[in-house]
């Protein structure tokens, strides 16, 4: 791998160079500035080194640039506001960086962006409008820094959009009913940060597949039109204010693999069908008001790998099918109502490495069945009204409880 700095001379002795491409190496030093004088340079891509210093301004004079990539180094300052001259500019990675300062709002004049991917630095202040301008982006990628303000309604203007991700910043206010106008969106993340209002906006998003709104304040009803995203397959509200039903229909009409809604205030059933197509792998829903039993179609997800339902209002005998789950991992069904013995069928739970039962009112013994669980790691069936001795068995081969 190359080591060393870049040359300043590139920019003066080779004149009519149209690709440089560095990534991947252990070059350290700065971006030399005479760089700038390459004007029919498409692409520059230096990223995954040990760059340091400041992006050169003078970039910004590269007219024929296409491609700009500088991630994973240890670059510092702000982002040039000369780089919105690059009317060429199809992707700009800047990501993994010690960047500061605000997203130059003149980034909205290259007209021909498609992938926009700021992430992982120290940006702040709010987020540029003119980026709606992009007709053409495809991602943009702004999580992981310090951006507040609100999210701007042009955003929603995108044609082409795929993934939207401005997780883990500090962005609050509502969010803007003109997102669920992007029906080519696939990806769209806004956890961590400080969103409120409802989720009213989701409906008309027909591509979407993942969808992370969790640790905001968001309050307010799920929106039934979420259950008919025939796309979907990543959904998370965890820690947020919302009450009312979770849909009846979801897992209906599309392949869920992750649903999480804990920590809200939902109340009602656990959706019927949530698994109907097989493909759920793990379901959270603890710390809500849901009643009711586990449905069959839990019961009998044979795809299901996590299951917590812990903190609610469920009640009746814990369903003896759970224990024929081929690849479940994780049991959560603590702090709830359910009463009976615990079923010797949880002991074919072969896969399973953390069972907590506690806090309900069960009662019997505990199964010798348990005996053949012995990956498990966690075992918590206090505060229940159980009686009798620990199997041997259990003692024995489940060695990674001790």
């Amino acid at each position: 791998s190359l080591s060393g700095s870049i040359p300043p001379e590139l920019g003066t002795s080779l004149p009519s160079l149209e690709s440089l491409v560095l990534f991947s190496n252990k070059l350290s030093g700065s971006v030399p500035f005479t760089l700038g004088r390459l004007r029919n340079l498409t692409i520059f891509r230096a990223g995954a080194n040990m760059l340091s210093g400041t992006i050169p301004p003078h970039l910004g004079t590269c007219s024929k640039l296409q491609v700009l990539g500088l991630a994973q180094n240890s670059l510092q300052g702000e982002i040039p506001k000369e780089l919105g001259h690059l009317k060429q500019l199809v992707s700009l990675a800047l990501w993994q960086n010690n960047l500061i300062g605000h997203i130059p709002r003149q980034l909205g004049n290259c007209s021909l962006l498609q992938l926009l991917a700021l992430y992982n630095n120290g940006l702040s202040g709010p987020i540029p409008a003119d980026l709606g301008q992009l007709q053409f982006m495809k991602k943009l990628y702004l999580y992981k820094n310090r951006l507040n303000g609100s999210i701007p309604r042009e955003l929603g203007n995108y044609s082409y959009i795929e993934e939207i991700d401005i997780s883990e910043n500090e962005i609050g206010g509502l969010i803007p009913r003109e997102l669920g106008s992007l029906r080519t969106l696939e990806l769209l993340h806004l956890f961590e940060n400080y969103f409120t209002g409802s989720m009213s906006f989701v409906g008309n998003m027909t591509c979407l597949e993942q969808l992370d709104l969790s640790i905001n304040k968001l309050s307010g009803v799920i929106p039934q039109s979420l259950q008919y995203l025939t796309h979907l397959k990543f959904v998370r509200f965890f820690d947020n204010k919302l009450d009312g039903l979770i849909p009846p229909l979801l897992g209906e009409y599309s392949n869920l693999t992750v649903f999480d809604a804990s920590v809200n205030r939902l109340m009602g059933s656990i959706p019927y069908n949530i698994c109907k197509n097989k493909m759920l792998e793990s379901l959270h829903l603890w710390s809500n008001y849901l009643i009711g039993s586990i449905p069959n179609g839990v019961k009998n997800c044979f795809s299901l790998s996590q299951l917590s339902l812990a903190q609610n209002k469920l009640m009746g005998g814990l369903p003896p099918e759970l224990g024929e789950l081929p690849k479940l991992g994780y049991l959560d069904l603590s702090m709830n109502f359910f009463s009976g013995k615990i079923p010797a069928e949880f002991g074919n739970s072969t896969t399973l490495q953390g069972l907590i039962l506690s806090d309900n009112r069960l009662r019997g013994t505990l199964p010798d069945e348990f005996g053949r669980l012995s990956r498990l790691a966690i075992l918590d069936v206090s505060g229940n009204e159980l009686e009798g001795e620990i199997p041997p068995r259990i003692l024995v081969n489940c060695t990674n409880l001790f």
